[in-house]
């Protein structure tokens, strides 16, 4: 993962965090999420939006405590989770550990203050009850709970009426279709009069981030320019709005590289078997982020 730099927040913590922390803590935010977070929290700096932070469905707080280190002074932090009520959890998509999370937020929230802990199934909560929790609306807001699709388009309701002015939604597994029910909670959402009113504006590592319509071309723009230079990245569209698709696991460069070689292969035969078989065992022994 390439180092962060140019960070706005809690500094040399989330760079710690970033650069080899979160690998410690159990979850599925794999390094190039982290780091369209990261610079998504640094466009709503530049663009003077404030606001609470928060996740439905911490497992282990992997996500969350990214979160929490990307607060400024004065923002609060809401985590949901089922946490010991497990018998509540019946697609097992996850499993909050409140154990587990709480010895993790020691380790890395250290000066800051600490999340507020909501144990509930998050179809009893509303945009209001989340709101009153963190004292106001969420600039980020993610949502990674039940992957049942009439729980992911009530989590989606949740967010979108706690988000602030320029807020964005970060919703995990969309693509993954082991969890097909995410998609289509979300398909739900966004057919209903919602899709008028937000649009996704960014793909990468199993996450789609969203705004309101007012906001996603700025934020869409903000990111391609930030990571230009560093990842491939693809013009796409979702429920008929842009959006980018950046590539994490292959650098511009490397990029470069592998096109040069697939040229090379192209007229030698003997080299494109041997480079299946090579990209074919990288696969199999690349570690998980």
């Amino acid at each position: 993962m390439e180092k962060v730099e140019n960070l706005k927040a809690d500094g040399s913590n989330l760079q710690r965090y970033l650069n080899s922390g979160y690998r410690t803590v159990d979850g599925y935010l794999l390094p190039g999420a982290a780091r369209l977070v990261t610079e998504t929290s640094n466009v709503q700096r530049g663009l003077n939006i404030t606001g609470n932070v928060a996740e439905i469905g911490v497992h282990e707080g992997r996500l969350l405590i990214l979160l929490c280190l990307l607060r400024a002074p004065g923002e609060r932090a809401v985590a949901m989770d089922l946490f010991g009520r497990q018998d509540l959890n019946r697609d097992r998509s996850g499993r909050g550990d409140q154990e587990r999370l709480e010895k993790n937020l020691r380790r890395f929230i250290r000066e800051q203050e600490w999340p507020v802990l909501i144990a509930a199934d998050s179809r009893t909560l509303s945009s209001a009850s989340v709101m009153k929790a963190a004292g106001g609306p969420f600039r980020i807001f993610s949502v990674d709970g039940s992957h049942e699709a009439p729980a992911v388009r009530h989590d989606l309701e949740t967010a979108a009426g706690a988000l602030c002015d320029g807020g964005v939604i970060v919703l995990d597994d969309y693509f993954n279709e082991r969890w097909s029910g995410v998609a289509d909670g979300t398909n739900q959402f966004f057919t209903a009069d919602r899709s008028r009113e937000f649009a996704p504006f960014a793909v990468a590592q199993n996450k789609v981030l969203v705004s309101a319509c007012g906001y996603a071309a700025q934020y869409r723009q903000a990111l391609l320019e930030a990571f230009k230079e560093k990842v491939r990245i693809f013009d796409s569209t979702l429920f008929g709005h842009p959006v980018a698709y950046f590539d994490f696991h292959m650098t511009r460069a490397e990029f470069f590289v592998a096109r040069a070689l697939r040229g090379a292969a192209d007229r030698y035969p003997g080299l494109a078997r041997l480079l299946r078989r090579v990209r074919h065992s990288v696969q199999i022994v690349r570690p998980r982020g």
